[in-house]
C-alpha cells in the first residue's frame, strides 16, 4: 500500500478486507493525511457463487464464498453505505456508476 500511495495512485482496491486487518490499513493512510473511503461490492449470495463458477483456472468454492459473504455483510453493517450490490451488473458497470465521485 505504501508502494502504491508513494506512485501517487488516489485509489486502491484490495480483493477482500477483514476487520481484523483493517487497522493495517488505517494507520498507514491516517500518517499519510489521508482519508480512506471503502466500498464493499457485494452481489447476492446466490451470484457471488455462481460467478465463482463459471471462472476460469480458479475457484474458491461455495464454503469460502459463504464465509466471504458473512464477513463482508458484518464489516458493510459496520459501515453504513458503503455495501454496493452488483448482482445485476459487470464490475465494468459498477465501477462506472459508482467510482468516477471518488476517482
Amino acid at each position: 500500500m505504501k508502494v502504491v500511495l508513494r506512485f501517487g495512485y488516489s485509489v486502491i482496491v484490495t480483493y477482500i478486507i477483514e476487520w481484523e486487518v483493517l487497522e493495517d490499513y488505517l494507520l498507514p493512510l491516517k500518517k499519510s493525511g489521508l482519508q480512506p473511503v471503502f466500498r464493499i461490492l457485494l452481489p447476492e449470495r446466490k451470484i457471488c457463487i455462481d460467478r465463482d463458477i463459471s471462472r476460469k483456472g480458479w475457484t474458491a468454492g461455495p464454503e469460502f464464498i459463504d464465509k466471504w459473504y458473512e464477513q463482508q455483510a458484518w464489516l458493510g453493517a459496520k459501515m453504513p453505505g458503503s455495501i454496493i450490490d452488483s448482482s445485476n451488473e459487470s464490475l465494468e458497470e459498477t465501477v462506472d456508476r459508482h467510482f468516477p465521485i471518488l476517482i
